[in-house]
């Protein structure tokens, strides 16, 4: 803060000598805007360096309350995700444990759409739900259609051997 008065003193005499070579002649006049000079630049550069800080004191509160935020933001976000994986989960090892899926494609892929409409109608989480073969081609595809899942017919079915999702890295 001394440092900050040094120079807003020098600054003033700065602008004195400066006043001093613009006004010559009027005494007063020279007497006035001297020491107008010598009181308002120090006020200036002090009512700016306390603008400066009360700035930057609310800079750094603002930024503070944004990081809070984020972490707030971003723990709720992990606690979805968590929560929604395992939702996934849960529901992929109950299909997995609920039939065996190689008899249940042997004998009738009827039964296969059925047991996965209603799968898709009960959990209402899954836009699509597909059961693809070794080779990449979907068997049966359940579209939910907004609320009203729909089986996919035998034609529209499509090969998703490329997808990133069925390639191995």
């Amino acid at each position: 803060m001394i440092r900050f008065f040094i120079l807003s003193c020098r600054v003033a005499r700065l602008g004195a000598k400066i006043v001093d070579d613009i006004i010559s002649g009027n005494k007063k006049q020279k007497t006035f805007a001297m020491r107008f000079v010598i009181i308002f630049v120090p006020l200036s550069i002090a009512l700016a360096g306390f603008l400066a800080a009360i700035y930057f004191v609310d800079y750094r509160a603002q930024l503070q309350v944004m990081e809070s935020r984020s972490k707030v933001q971003i723990s709720a976000l992990k606690e979805m995700l968590i929560r929604d994986v395992g939702i996934t989960l849960s529901d992929l090892s109950f299909l997995a444990k609920s039939t065996r899926w190689d008899k249940l494609l042997e004998i009738d892929r009827a039964k296969l759409l059925l047991y996965l409409l209603v799968f898709s109608n009960e959990q209402k989480r899954y836009d699509q739900i597909r059961f693809i073969n070794k080779n990449g081609i979907e068997i049966v595809r359940i579209d939910y259609n907004d609320g009203y899942p729909k089986a996919v017919e035998s034609p529209d079915l499509q090969d998703k051997s490329k997808r990133y999702y069925f390639t191995e890295p």
